[in-house]
């Protein structure tokens, strides 16, 4: 039941990005491709993927649903939420921020929130790492495939 609801919601949420890829700027003369490619296509996989989760849900045996380890789940699990939130996040800013500095905000605080516990030495390499990742896609999509990046 669990991978029902979960291909369902990721249904859902790819069905939300699919509609606002649509008011991405089209393409002009000079681009090969338009803005909208590169998220269509990773929106298709995932949509892909969880039909395949959805589908395979119905052909396993369901246990009954228990909420009861639910705050335990969360607790160990804690960083499933947090970067979903993040993620919403980094949307959200996209917009206002440009696609750069979104970027390399969410992908900093995403290594911090992934790390096993917090050091401070391993900022000397995931601030460089940020930006290089950011700056390195901004360069692949504006200057080699000229799709332009909010």
């Amino acid at each position: 039941m669990a991978d029902r609801i979960f291909a369902i919601a990721v249904l859902l949420f790819t069905a939300a990005f699919f509609a606002e890829s649509r008011s991405f700027a089209a393409k002009n003369a000079t681009q090969t491709l338009s803005s909208a490619f590169f998220p269509t296509l990773i929106i298709a996989v995932m949509s892909a993927f969880a039909i395949l989760v959805f589908i395979r849900s119905f052909k396993r045996p369901t246990p009954g649903i228990s909420f009861s380890g639910l705050a335990a789940r969360l607790k160990e699990h804690w960083r499933i939420p947090v970067l979903f939130a993040m993620f919403a996040g980094y949307v959200a800013l996209m917009p206002a921020a440009g696609f750069r500095i979104s970027t390399i905000l969410f992908l900093l605080a995403g290594f911090i929130v992934l790390q096993p516990r917090f050091q401070t030495k391993r900022l000397l390499l995931y601030v460089p790492l940020s930006l290089a990742l950011a700056y390195g896609i901004f360069f692949i999509f504006e200057r080699q495939l000229h799709i332009l990046l909010p």
